[in-house]
Formats: C-alpha cells, sequence, structure tokens
C-alpha cells in the first residue's frame, strides 16, 4: 500500500512538472539543457521551462512554444527561456535561430537583451563579442530584409 503511494506521488509529481513546461525540444542528436547532456536516444519532445537554457552542437534543436510558436535553435548556438511582463520570451545567447510564428504566437524574441523581432518568420544570429550585436531579420511575405548592429555598453538591469 505505502508503495502504491510512492509511486502514485511520483506519477502526480512527473505530470505535474511536465504540464507546467512552456516549451518541449526536439532534436535528431543530442543536445544541451542547462549544461546536462540529453543523448539523442531522449531528445523528442523534451519539456522545458522557464529558466532553462538549450545549447546545441552538431545539430539543430526544434523549441516548440504550444501549436503557435516553433523556433529551430541552430548547430552551435545557444538560448534561453524566460518570462516577462505575462509573456514567455526566447533570448538567443550565442548563434542563430530560424523562427515560424503563427498569428496568435504571444512569444518575444530577444538578440541576448534587445527585443529582436515583431515579424512572423525569419532568422536571428548574434556575433562573437559584446558590444555589437547583428541582427539579420526576414520578412515572410514581402521577403524584405533588414540588417542593422544595436551597440550595448552593459546590460541594462531593467532588460529581461
Amino acid at each position: 500500500m505505502c508503495r502504491q503511494v510512492v509511486v502514485l506521488f511520483l506519477a502526480c509529481a512527473l505530470l505535474v512538472w511536465a504540464a507546467s513546461a512552456v516549451a518541449t525540444v526536439t532534436a535528431a542528436g543530442s543536445f544541451k539543457l542547462n549544461g546536462v547532456e540529453v543523448p539523442a536516444t531522449a531528445a523528442n519532445s523534451v519539456p522545458a521551462n522557464v529558466g532553462d537554457r538549450i545549447a546545441t552542437d552538431k545539430v539543430d534543436a526544434a523549441i516548440r512554444f504550444g501549436n503557435d510558436c516553433v523556433i529551430t535553435l541552430e548547430r552551435k548556438s545557444s538560448a534561453e527561456i524566460a518570462h516577462n511582463d505575462g509573456r514567455d520570451l526566447l533570448r538567443l545567447l550565442s548563434g542563430s535561430l530560424r523562427y515560424s510564428f503563427a498569428p496568435s504566437c504571444k512569444l518575444a524574441l530577444y538578440n541576448r537583451s534587445q527585443v529582436a523581432t515583431t515579424a512572423s518568420q525569419g532568422s536571428l544570429s548574434v556575433a562573437g563579442g559584446h558590444k555589437a550585436l547583428p541582427i539579420a531579420l526576414v520578412s515572410g511575405g514581402a521577403a524584405a530584409a533588414v540588417a542593422t548592429t544595436v551597440a550595448l555598453t552593459d546590460r541594462s538591469s531593467s532588460a529581461p
């Protein structure tokens, strides 16, 4: 009886943890979640939550926020999931990503600490240094491209 209660408690805890996840990460090979290697055999729909860092090395990883927001974190890239002002956000820390958002997607994309885009699809990348952050956006329908550089001295304490 006691053993059944413990198993039931653990199953409920696992369900609550998985249900509270804001995103899932899927990859064809291994990736890192908070510095821990997730092997290719387990890299299918891994739950991710606010504060989690995802890093790729040899393969891309798909990060899905519901059915509305899909981000492909490209090889040798890292990103962090955060939450600010009642809204989920993904902060690209290094490398590059591609994204495709349905009109109902409420996710904000950040290029380190700067809001990066409001377009429904495109790509985003971060260069090596800390001073200049190149932001490359490609809008879907008109295929208009915008490239700019944002100069930062220090990350603001009010930045999400």
